[in-house]
């Protein structure tokens, strides 16, 4: 469990980090947090994901996704 937590949480900041941290224009990151949600990750991970991501914490490590 924690390792898919740790998974989601990293596509949620590389969402983030590519697309901005509004959900609203982003709709990978809306994904990725919908797939966060169902997997019931907590929402405080999942909003500091999302800041860290975004550049608005300090600890966020540079995460690219690669397809």
């Amino acid at each position: 469990r924690g390792k898919l937590f740790a998974k989601l949480i990293k596509n949620i900041e590389v969402a983030a980090r590519s697309g901005g941290v509004d959900p609203d224009g982003n709709p990978t990151l809306v994904d990725a947090i919908q797939k966060a949600k169902k997997s019931s990750v907590p929402n405080k991970n999942i909003e500091s994901a999302v800041k860290r991501g975004g550049g608005l914490e300090a600890g966020g490590a540079d995460y690219e996704t690669i397809m």
